[in-house]
């Protein structure tokens, strides 16, 4: 019990002495909470952190928390589960780890997974003494570069940021002057019934190049025209045994040009298959397994999820340069592209102003596929390098470990 006041008192003098540190900023850390309403204080568990978000949704940041908590269960850091699910109710499917959801008590950390700018909803939402009494850390992405200005009031409650890479944590810096740590995404094998990549792959003796994105990500960033211009200049012979495909899915009636360019290109050249649509997750692995190189020719990630699984499955990647999958395409483990940097163009993004990402060298992305293509052994090398260090950097246990220091560190001061 001694040692629970202990890391209670030591939180809150935290709190203190930093809300303190910003009074020269106008009490911006405080005014989050006028308005709000009050409840008196219940009891703060010292000894676990709660984490808290999109625990049960089919999106991107549900399966990062997923990850994340599988990665604490390997280490002896309790945690306990607040599923919040505003606005993804439509995405919702079965509990995770239920056994550790707690919807009742305070802890003196919370780790939050969401998006900068759905905060406010999750303040509306929760109690303030979730947070009031709290050292709370955002577990968060963004794609590009700078994090937009208006996102700074939004932060005010978050002590700290756990972000996946460099490039994220770069882009906070601007807006965010407490800290920032890099603690990575989880990237695990996992285990899944295989299904039969044929309807996909045909034939399946053809060399494949796969590349796989989501409309709602935005196509301009994505960038899949790109993939299809350095496929067809790296093989220009249509005899040439190789094939490319893309997987596309969402937005069924937005980005017709883009879609026309994508759809023309199959009919024309009987090596390029669209797939466009949902399929299971467990077909998207096999569909990885079944090919021969993933290529990625985005102009801007937060992590770059779909390259790091086709690297964890051993398969040689190309990819842009650029952003945060530069932390893992390297010249060791991957095929990283040249590029150059440019401004954004209205509405090619969301806060799009002043925003600079990459035009990848469509010559350079060709050649990385002929290399591929034609120096299986280097190609190979290369694969084996990336998945060791997927798993080595990426793998829960490193994760576990990670986070859980970080935690140990914060309850114990030596932040």
């Amino acid at each position: 019990m001694q040692g629970m006041l202990g890391e209670i008192a030591h939180l809150t003098r935290l709190k203190a002495r930093r809300a303190v540190n910003r009074l020269g900023g106008g009490l911006r850390r405080s005014a989050w909470r006028i308005g709000r309403r009050y409840r008196r204080p219940t009891p703060i568990i010292a000894e676990a952190t709660l984490l808290i978000g999109y625990i049960d949704a089919h999106l991107g940041l549900g399966q990062s928390l997923r990850d994340l908590a599988k990665a604490l269960a390997t280490t002896s850091e309790p945690f306990a589960i607040y599923p919040f699910g505003i606005g993804v109710e439509g995405r919702r499917g079965a509990p995770y780890m239920p056994e550790r959801y707690d919807r009742s008590n305070a802890y003196a950390i919370n780790v939050v997974e969401l998006a900068a700018n759905q905060l406010p909803a999750l303040f509306a939402h929760l109690s303030p003494d979730r947070f009031d009494r709290s050292y709370n850390i955002l577990r968060t992405y963004w794609e590009l570069s700078r994090v937009p200005e208006e996102w700074r009031a939004a932060l005010e409650p978050i002590d700290e940021i756990w972000a996946p890479n460099r490039f994220v944590a770069e882009s906070f810096r601007a807006v965010f002057d407490r800290t920032i740590t890099i603690i990575p995404p989880c990237v695990q094998r996992p285990d899944w019934t295989r299904s039969d990549p044929r309807r996909f792959l045909d034939p399946p003796e053809r060399f494949h190049f796969l590349f796989s994105f989501d409309y709602h990500s935005y196509p301009q960033r994505k960038n899949p025209e790109g993939v299809l211009r350095a496929f067809l200049r790296a093989f220009p012979d249509p005899e040439t045994p190789v094939g490319l495909v893309i997987k596309s899915t969402g937005a069924a009636a937005h980005y017709p040009e883009i879609k026309r360019e994508l759809h023309g290109a199959m009919r024309q050249d009987p090596r390029i298959r669209i797939v466009d649509g949902n399929i299971s997750r467990d077909e998207m692995l096999s569909l990885i397994e079944a090919s021969n190189c993933y290529v990625s020719l985005h102009r801007s990630e937060g992590f770059g999820l779909g390259m790091a699984e086709a690297m964890m499955l051993g398969k040689p990647v190309i990819g842009t340069g650029y952003s945060g999958n530069a932390d893992f395409v390297r010249e060791a483990t991957g095929f990283p592209v040249r590029y150059e940097l440019r401004p954004l163009r209205n509405g090619e993004y969301v806060h799009w102003q002043g925003q600079v990402w990459a035009e990848p060298d469509e010559a350079d992305a060709a050649a990385a596929m002929r290399r591929v293509f034609e120096d299986r052994v280097e190609a190979e090398r290369r694969a084996e390098a990336g998945r060791d260090f997927v798993q080595e950097h990426y793998g829960a246990e490193n994760v576990g470990r990670l986070a859980a220091a970080r935690l140990a560190a914060i309850r114990s001061g030596a932040i």
